[in-house]
């Protein structure tokens, strides 16, 4: 779910795990240079296919939508190890950090923050962005207000799984 923290919290996660990241926004971000915005998923999964064929483990970080994007999240777990950690907070707190967010110095432009919130209804984020049915091992982290459970707690997990 958008504001949970996700990006924040696979940063850490990749540097711990010494794995790369690859990250939704960072991928948004660079195809906004060429007008190519809605190629964002496709491009994410591309390089997760392309970390994956080289036999590359890593963190991938985005708000997958719950019954939508499972058909293109699969393929990545047929040739890994993968685990959700999946983030989640107090919808009060997510509208507050959404709306902060939204035009803050270093955010870049291809993101409609304001746009989104106005136009998706934060209530049915929770439901939107819900955990995905993909059989694998499922963490959930609260991260209203720091993370729980914690960092090392997290790793460790993800640690024990893979």
């Amino acid at each position: 779910m958008p504001g949970t923290g996700k990006t924040t919290l696979s940063q850490v996660l990749a540097g711990r795990l010494f794995l790369p990241l690859v990250a939704k926004d960072a991928v948004k971000e660079s195809l906004w240079r060429v007008g190519a915005t809605a190629q964002t998923f496709s491009a994410l999964h591309a390089l997760t296919a392309a970390h994956l064929d080289a036999g590359v483990g890593l963190v991938l970080e985005a708000a997958f939508h719950r019954g939508i994007s499972e058909p293109e999240v699969r393929p990545h777990l047929a040739r890994s190890v993968a685990v959700d950690v999946h983030c989640t907070a107090d919808l009060d707190v997510v509208r507050r950090r959404f709306e902060e967010r939204a035009g803050s110095e270093g955010r870049h432009v291809c993101h409609p923050d304001l746009e989104i919130l106005a136009s998706t209804g934060i209530e049915t984020w929770p439901e939107r962005y819900g955990r995905m049915e993909l059989g694998i091992p499922v963490l959930e982290v609260d991260t209203t207000d720091g993370l729980v459970p914690s960092i090392d707690a997290i790793v460790a997990w993800v640690e024990d799984q893979i």
